[in-house]
């Protein structure tokens, strides 16, 4: 499977709310679907990376290794049902 995984981008809830943080997210998903990537993992928080897409993955429905806060694991699919 092609996935592609963000790591978190904010320092700060204010810049996380700013346009200017979701910016890098569009730009990064735009060239992930070019590069042909059907999905993409993100740690975050779902009010500021919704904005871009990002659902939250359903628990049990993916394992990262460390320690990840579940309610935190987002998904933004590229193509149509490339996840759910």
């Amino acid at each position: 499977m092609n996935i592609r995984v963000f790591r978190p981008s904010c320092n700060t809830e204010a810049w996380c709310a700013s346009a200017a943080s979701a910016r890098p997210r569009s730009r990064a998903l735009k060239e992930a679907r070019a590069k042909g990537h059907r999905l993409v993992i993100l740690v975050g928080d779902e009010p500021y990376c919704g904005k871009c897409g990002f659902r939250p993955i359903p628990p049990g429905r993916a394992v990262m290794p460390g320690p990840v806060d579940p309610a935190r694991l987002l998904v933004a699919e590229l193509v149509d049902g490339a996840f759910y």
